[in-house]
């Protein structure tokens, strides 16, 4: 199977395209107005380079190398000013592979994700208009390999106004409409969705706000072999912004109406709680239970991860499903050394596809260390154990990453990483022992930030 983004696919990438050139565009139109306010950061970065994969497919037995060209693309652009409120992050490569089984093909792959939203403020306070975007990967079967054959893109684009009415000194009334595009590279799961909220916020000191929320969306699939659904929801948002805590909770509850006839209904709560223990180290706290999709599950994965992990823990497929999950992670930051510990876990039960209940428990520790102004290293080590009800299915995977970066111009320099990932499974498809080795050169251009 050759690489074929479809149309619909093509048309929501270049309307994130649009996204980001229009925004700087109209950043650069309200620069002079916004002096006073913080400064915008915009960062970017072109990379291409050579790559070897020992087992492409991650098989069991009968492997098959290929070597790799690669070309990828990174961006930072956040802005917070009078008329524009933006956060674009993205992340992509594109992998071409070479040297493989002439009876064999692999599909270009794209890897990464990019997540961003900007929100144009038409009459400022009241009247705002936002656009939001995330792209990533989706699993097509879980229960096999992460490989060129399994993966696909997956693009979620969201857009519609905010109106904000201003009650008293201290309130205000906002009214939302929302128009949203799920489109897959394969998967027959290319959907829309119609909805919005009310939300009634009041401050209640200079540092919290506490809302009401009531929200709907209907999703209407385009293929009839799917089966539509209404969401509606009601909840209490708290948010503080602490001097070191902030937390942002939202406690509610969620009521589906599935079009074929059944209903499902459950708790909505998400807490999020980060907490500055110094100036070098940080705790961030993550829990919460919710009735969820995969366009939604993906939007999740994207803006609670890191940029460059491309969301492949998400299942293409229509059906609902309840989520649980929680996670904590421990940073520390310093000029030249920087590390992170996390432990996360997540359950999800779906509504009408057994053989896809699962639970999850992911394992992660990093560390960067700069020698001097030009050279650096890193090291990734991740451990991911998922469980399926179904046949007692169980997948464990441990991933190594190493690398190091060579800066030997201004904005230009190499990277050299190598990845090793085994995976152990007793899945009828994709099971027993694999192991892959991959190791990557690529030049990259990184200019200052602005």
């Amino acid at each position: 199977m050759s690489f074929d983004v479809s149309t619909r696919l093509k048309a929501r990438l270049a309307a994130a395209a649009f996204v980001g050139a229009f925004g700087s565009f109209h950043a650069l139109e309200v620069q002079a107005q916004d002096q006073a306010q913080a400064p915008a950061r915009f960062e970017y970065g072109l990379t291409a380079g050579y790559g070897h994969s020992d087992n492409v497919f991650r098989r069991s037995d009968d492997e098959i190398a290929s070597d790799i060209l690669t070309a990828g693309v990174e961006l930072n652009w956040q802005e917070d000013r009078t008329r524009i409120d933006a956060d674009v992050r993205a992340d992509l490569d594109f992998n071409h592979y070479l040297n493989v089984d002439s009876n064999l093909e692999v599909d270009e792959q794209v890897t990464g994700s990019a997540q961003g939203s900007v929100t144009f403020a038409i009459v400022p306070e009241h009247f705002t208009w936002l656009i939001e975007d995330s792209f990533g990967q989706t699993q097509q079967d879980p229960l096999v390999p992460a490989t060129p054959e399994t993966m696909e893109s997956t693009n979620y684009l969201t857009t519609g106004p905010d109106f904000t009415m201003l009650i008293g000194a201290s309130s205000l009334l906002r009214f939302s409409g929302r128009y949203s595009d799920t489109a897959y590279e394969v998967s027959p799961f290319d959907s829309t969705r119609t909805g919005g909220g009310i939300a009634f916020l009041r401050n209640t000191s200079d540092r919290s706000t506490l809302s009401l929320n009531l929200d709907t969306d209907d999703v209407d699939y385009d293929e009839e072999a799917n089966i539509d659904f209404k969401r509606q929801s009601a909840s209490f948002n708290y948010t503080l912004n602490a001097a070191r805590t902030d937390i942002d909770a939202q406690v509610g509850y969620t009521q589906m109406d599935i079009d074929d006839g059944s209903e499902k209904s459950g708790p909505l709560l998400d807490v999020q709680i980060r907490r500055q223990l110094s100036n070098s180290s940080g705790l961030n706290l993550q829990f919460g239970t919710r009735l969820s999709d995969a366009a939604e599950a993906l939007r999740d994965e994207l803006e609670s991860g890191d940029i460059g992990d491309d969301g492949s823990g998400v299942i293409a497929t229509s059906t609902t499903f309840e989520n649980q999950f929680a996670s904590l992670a421990w940073e520390f930051e310093r000029p030249r050394t920087s590390f992170d510990i996390s432990a996360g876990w997540d359950k999800d039960v779906y509504d009408s596809a057994d053989d896809l209940d699962r639970e999850r428990l992911l394992f992660q520790a990093g560390a960067e260390r700069h020698l001097n102004s030009r050279l650096s290293a890193h090291i990734r080590l991740a451990f991911d154990t998922e469980s399926y009800e179904v046949d007692d299915n169980e997948i464990e995977e441990l991933r190594l990453i190493l690398g190091g970066s060579w800066q030997f111009g201004r904005d230009t320099g190499v990277d050299l990483w190598g990845e090793r990932l085994k995976r152990d499974s007793n899945t009828t498809a994709g099971g027993g022992h694999s192991l892959e080795n991959r190791i990557f050169l690529t030049f990259f251009y990184r200019p200052a930030a602005r």
